[in-house]
Parts: structure tokens; C-alpha cells; sequence
């Protein structure tokens, strides 16, 4: 199941200039289309790929981080930005938490969402 953030507009999308996706550099406007954006609070509401969204928050929210195939992005992201690993995880996970519990917001699979609502949430209070 995903949580899908809000979608960057195309307009938004083009008035972006010098554009770097910090959270997962092998996308880039040319390779991405524009429609496949969202908004990621974890860079201000800049964009990144939906891929890289989905990707992000599947690691955020790993049971076994340490052993987890992506969680270089969670790393590598928090080293740039100068936190730690867990309040990285902590602020994705909430946000993932405001998109499920959110109707207006755009969730893929609605089955098993209580589950994963729960699994968000005890997440979130075993790292902050």
C-alpha cells in the first residue's frame, strides 16, 4: 500500500528552475514525466519522482531498517540534511501518517489500511 502526496502541479512543475531531486538523484526532470511528481516535505514541498516517493517511504517504514535494501536512501538523505536517521524517519512516517488518515488524499490499496495506520503509528512512537 502507498500514500500518495499531493501531485506538483504541471504549472509548479515548470516554473522550477536549476531542479534537483535531493532525495533520489537518478531522477531528473528529463527523465521523469512531468505528470509523476509530488510534493515532499522532507525538502520543503519540492518535488520528487513518485517512484522515489514510494521508495522512500518503504524504507522509512521498515520493520528490519539495518537490512533493508533501500535504506541508503534514508541515509544518504539524512547525512545532507544534518539529522539523524530516525527524526528522518519520523518525519516521513508522520507524513505518511497525514495521508492515510486524510480522505481527500490519494491511498492505493485500501485494503489493510487500519493496519498499516497502526503500523505507521507505532513506528513513529518507537523512534521519537
Amino acid at each position: 500500500m502507498h500514500a500518495i502526496p499531493v501531485y506538483f502541479s504541471k504549472k509548479e512543475f515548470k516554473e522550477q528552475k536549476d531542479f534537483t531531486n535531493k532525495l533520489c538523484h537518478y531522477d531528473t526532470l528529463d527523465t521523469v514525466p512531468s505528470d509523476d511528481w509530488v510534493k515532499c516535505p522532507l525538502i520543503d514541498n519540492n518535488p520528487i519522482s513518485l517512484g522515489c516517493c514510494i521508495d522512500f517511504q518503504s524504507a522509512a517504514r521498515a520493520k528490519d531498517f539495518k537490512n533493508y535494501t533501500l535504506r541508503y536512501l534514508v541515509e544518504d538523505f539524512s547525512k545532507k540534511d544534518g539529522n539523524s536517521i530516525e527524526s528522518v524517519r519520523v518525519k516521513c512516517l508522520k507524513h505518511q501518517m497525514e495521508i492515510l488518515s486524510n480522505p481527500n488524499y490519494e491511498v492505493i490499496d485500501k485494503k489493510g489500511l487500519k493496519d498499516l495506520i497502526d503500523k505507521v503509528r507505532n513506528l513513529i512512537d518507537s523512534l521519537d
